[in-house]
């Protein structure tokens, strides 16, 4: 989803609980594949860190910096208009450093999976993504960063779930449960950013229904909300399997 300086409830709450817990997850895993690529010098542990590194960066962002800059924003009661200019510009700078982070770090893990070795094709995407990341920020659009999100994912969730029926390990089923679950968070928000983004899709239901449906819908967009919630922390607890099971000399 696309952050924003957005009144504190409950959700906003859990939101930041889960990508703090994230974070120390996606810090763990790049700290581990650090150290395989010491030991081993192996490409694929190198831009397995690198991504676990931007997983655990665009977290921290959305953890901290976006609700520390909210709390500063509306509590501190001697702040100017020019003051609370400037932290919307930090924060719209913040936005655009999650989106990006976020994208790349998917993009590396997807380059990763497809086993290819030119770099001019890293590049490529890099390019890509950023492009992706520049229109998803500039438009505030939710659904045009979850669906990259998605696409780039797919690709990942499809070789993992490969990896799995090829060697029928239980880590291999964590990984590939881990990314299908972090996937589907995406798909949840990807939904509930809908009505926001288009206006005519707001107009629509509206004429179709009636003004009240749109009240249905705020509890839907909320219940899916969670569930996309619930559906990244099953996604990170799996992947923390993962850490466990490597740690304690669980291979398979």
């Amino acid at each position: 989803m696309i952050i924003r300086l957005i009144g504190i409830n409950w959700l906003s709450i859990l939101d930041a609980l889960i990508k703090f817990f994230g974070a120390f997850i996606a810090l763990l895993i790049g700290i581990y594949a650090y150290k395989a690529f010491k030991a081993t010098e192996k490409r694929e542990y190198k831009l397995l860190a690198l991504g676990f590194f931007l997983i655990t960066f665009e977290l921290l962002v959305y953890a901290i910096a976006i609700p520390a800059l909210y709390i500063f924003y509306n509590f501190k009661p001697e702040i100017t208009d020019l003051t609370r200019v400037l932290l919307l510009r930090i924060s719209h700078l913040f936005n655009f450093f999650f989106i990006l982070a976020t994208l790349f770090a998917y993009t590396l893990f997807a380059y990763l999976y497809s086993k290819i070795e030119s770099k001019s094709v890293l590049i490529l995407l890099g390019t890509l993504v950023f492009a992706l990341a520049s229109y998803s920020f500039s438009f505030v659009s939710g659904v045009g960063f979850n669906l990259t999100s998605i696409l780039l994912l797919g690709f990942v969730c499809y070789r993992t779930i490969k990896n799995y029926r090829e060697k029928r390990s239980k880590n291999s089923l964590y990984v590939a449960a881990a990314f299908s679950l972090i996937l589907l968070s995406h798909a949840f928000f990807a939904i509930t950013d809908l009505p926001s983004t288009s206006n005519y899709l707001t107009s629509f239901l509206k004429i179709a229904f009636g003004q009240n449906i749109m009240q249905y819908i705020s509890s839907f967009i909320q219940q899916l909300y969670l569930l996309g919630h619930i559906s990244q922390l099953f996604g990170y607890l799996s992947l923390f399997l993962v850490i466990l099971r490597a740690q304690y000399g669980k291979k398979k």
